[in-house]
């Protein structure tokens, strides 16, 4: 008998409606390609039209987000509805089992040279799909080091892994959450098994089309597995797992780059950097090049430091504590992501910046002409989101980069706008204004500074406003958020000491514990020389460097 998997809860929340009459309610039916259709229009709103679907997990977390929305019929067929669909045969080999058709509409097939389907060439299929599946578990459990997904008892005939080949119309594949095994309301863990399309002959680029797709979709949903079975799945957050699985194609297969379509795409990030870093949009996919961000910056282990944190605690705050083991934090880190996301196409350094920035587009900028003396750029952005202002000058052109990095914003209501102004001149009006090319001075304004970076391009370089020697940031510094405190210098080598407001010697560090945006740093994580959380109050910091000394204050607040 077959009976559909979970998604198919949530299709049929669209394939019935009530239409209003004056007798009650008329029952509409759809197909289930329709209301396939119908259902990823809702969780995508802004997916332009052609693009493939990467993967049904998104889906499957919205209709989850909202599962109180289903009829009481619906509730009812709940269990029968989470059944997997029985196939005709299945191989086992290694840690999987594939189930597959050999006849019918589900049946899969190898693609020839022209990317047609090739009768009878289900069972060579199915050993691809197994061959793939064992490669792609060498790589994350083997070589990378993340936790296998449990054992799934006798579900699909034994322990091993289970694979359901199957025409999915539209995706590469799915994973679907079935057995929860803890009480977690939410960032819970499931058993789960993986659905991926029979022949993958809907791909582009052509090349891509047959056994290079097959191989990124497996590698993608079975991280989704790792993702679900072994660490959590936070329904609310499922852009994370998709940002993970997405950029995990490329460590496990980088010749493919099936990643890109989606990087290059209208509804990609490189086109919309507007959009929060949080929103589980279609945008999620174009974000695999945060994880090629971390990867070059710090290594690729440091996305699995995420996901151990994400065990238990959210996936943004999960990825700044992984950057607190490195001396950093995520709101330093997304601004200087945004940076980098600047550098690509015809600006790429794949030594300093994406190893492969010259594949991917260059950013969508705002031009505006700056028509001396005086002028401003207003706007408003989501938090963890960006906007690159190109200002035509009469001697030249200028980028001004606004970032809201406010990660708290984002983990409560990433949709929430936050204003901000830039003011610009041809003169420095007062000591805030920083100059940007010749005839150019800017001086951003928010009602929350603390949340937001702004940088500059000028001649193809990049600086940043308030990362200047002995300039202290975040200021205030709330070491519950921040994490660290971060006082730039122009040597690594010197002393840094913290007082009291009474010149009691709270903390000192000997020298430089990082660098950041090209300067060394002297840092504080907010605690005194006896290891205790520093009391909230104004503290006077003195850096002593060679040749010079600089001093200053610094605001701490506890929560």
């Amino acid at each position: 008998m077959r009976v559909a998997p979970i998604l198919a809860i949530f299709l049929l929340e669209t394939l019935l409606f009530f239409r209003a009459s004056g007798q009650g309610a008329e029952i509409q039916t759809f197909t289930e390609a329709s209301a396939r259709q119908a259902l990823s229009a809702q969780a995508f709103p802004h997916r332009a039209p052609g693009e493939p679907i990467k993967c049904g997990l998104g889906v499957i977390a919205y209709a989850l987000r909202n599962r109180s929305a289903l009829a009481p019929g619906l509730q009812d067929q709940l269990s029968r509805i989470l059944q997997r669909v029985e196939r005709q045969k299945t191989v086992t080999g290694g840690h999987f089992t594939v189930h597959y058709d050999t006849t019918g509409i589900n049946e899969p097939a190898m693609l020839d040279t022209a990317y047609q389907r090739i009768p009878g060439t289900s069972d060579q299929f199915a050993d691809s799909v197994l061959s793939i599946a064992n490669q792609a578990y060498a790589v994350e459990v083997g070589v990378l080091g993340y936790n296998p997904p449990p054992a799934d008892g006798i579900e699909g005939g034994g322990p091993e892994y289970d694979i359901y080949v199957e025409n999915v119309s539209g995706e590469y594949g799915e994973t679907v959450p079935e057995t929860p095994l803890d009480t977690k309301p939410d960032g819970g863990r499931y058993m789960t098994y993986m659905r991926i399309h029979n022949d993958f002959s809907f791909v582009r680029p052509p090349a891509n089309k047959g056994l290079p797709a097959l191989r990124v979709t497996v590698a993608h949903e079975f991280h989704h597995a790792i993702q679900l079975g072994s660490y959590g799945f936070w329904r609310g957050d499922v852009f994370f797992h998709e940002i993970t699985s997405t950029w995990m194609e490329d460590v496990v297969f980088p010749g493919v780059n099936d990643y890109l379509n989606y990087v290059r795409g209208a509804s990609g990030q490189f086109r919309n950097p507007d959009v929060s870093f949080s929103a589980n949009d279609f945008i999620m996919y174009s974000r695999a090049i945060w994880g090629h961000f971390v990867a070059a910056k710090f290594g690729r282990d440091l996305m699995r430091v995420a996901w151990d944190n994400i065990m238990s605690v959210r996936p943004l705050e999960a990825m700044d504590e992984a950057f607190q083991t490195r001396q950093t934090t995520f709101r330093i880190e997304f601004s200087d992501w945004v940076l980098w996301n600047y550098y690509t196409g015809s600006r790429a350094d794949s030594v300093n910046y994406y190893p492969k920035g010259a594949l991917y587009p260059e950013i969508v900028q705002l031009p505006t002409q700056f028509v001396p003396p005086t002028g401003m750029l207003t706007g408003n952005l989501e938090p963890l989101s960006s906007r690159y202002h190109q200002v035509y000058t009469p001697a030249d052109t200028v980028t001004l980069i606004q970032c809201n990095n406010n990660r708290d914003a984002a983990e409560q209501d990433y949709t929430a706008q936050f204003a901000y102004s830039i003011y610009l001149a041809n003169s420095q009006v007062d000591a805030a204004y920083e100059q940007a090319g010749a005839v150019l001075f800017f001086k951003p304004s928010t009602s929350d500074p603390s949340n937001w970076k702004t940088m500059k391009i000028v001649g193809g370089k990049a600086s940043f406003t308030g990362i200047a020697e002995g300039v202290p940031f975040p200021n205030p510094f709330r070491p519950d958020v921040a994490g660290l405190l971060f006082i730039p210098a122009e040597a690594s080598q010197g002393t840094l000491y913290i007082y009291s407001t009474s010149m009691d010697l709270v903390f000192s560090a000997a020298e430089a514990s990082a660098v950041k945006f090209g300067k060394p740093m002297f840092t504080w994580d907010g605690q005194t020389r006896d290891n205790k959380p520093a009391r909230s109050g104004i503290y006077l910091f003195v850096l002593a460097i060679p040749g010079k000394t600089v001093t200053g204050k610094i605001a701490l607040i506890r929560n």
